[in-house]
């Protein structure tokens, strides 16, 4: 699919953004100091997630499988269609905010998945 092969690129592009601003700065004190930093890794980050909940439900669609009720609902169907890892899944309801790491077991669960499509 020509519509996952983009976004996985999108999501390695915002993921590579990432990774240099991470190296330019020696510590977190600079990242806070930094607005334009914030700003930047912050909208990385959203777009990261966008990135990720779009796949997941390109790739529910694709293998017609239940439409979910939320982002949260994404990951369970797909753990619940065995196409990610009851630990990937657990791993990320235990955050408060699990939208913010998303990107995080979206990208570790399921790079196996990219290659079906």
């Amino acid at each position: 699919m020509k519509s996952i092969e983009r976004k996985i690129n999108l999501l390695l592009e915002r993921l590579a953004r990432l990774r240099f601003i991470a190296d330019e700065l020696k510590s977190f004190v600079d990242y806070e100091k930094s607005m334009d930093k914030k700003d930047i890794v912050e909208r990385g980050i959203q777009i990261s997630i966008e990135t990720c909940l779009d796949i997941g439900k390109i790739i529910i669609s694709g293998k017609g499988l239940p439409e979910p009720k939320d982002n949260k609902g994404i990951f369970v169907v797909l753990a619940q269609a065995g196409l990610i890892s009851d630990e990937s899944l657990n791993f990320w309801f235990q955050w408060p905010a699990p939208e913010m790491f998303s990107f995080m077991v979206m990208t570790k669960s399921m790079m196996p998945l990219f290659t079906e499509f």
